[in-house]
């Protein structure tokens, strides 16, 4: 299983609306080549705030290993 691991700096906290508010994050270096995202503060833990470094794990799971996971249940 291939993974990768970055690190993000949170930006800041956008109040949408209640329960669904928004974190706006930085991933690279301090460059101008800093690409922004933004992801519901759900994902993130709990105690984050503006200003926080996170870490981001980006992982491929393939498609045929669930497919073994799915057969396997078939067959139990």
């Amino acid at each position: 299983m291939a993974e990768k691991v970055t690190t993000a700096y949170v930006d800041r906290i956008e109040e949408v609306e209640e329960g669904a508010d928004k974190a706006v994050l930085y991933i690279g270096e301090e460059t101008e080549e800093m690409i922004k995202i933004v992801l519901p503060v759900t994902v993130l833990p709990e105690d984050v705030c503006e200003g926080d470094y996170v870490r981001i794990a980006i992982t491929i799971e393939n498609a045929e290993d669930e497919d073994d996971g799915a057969a396997q249940t078939a067959e139990e």
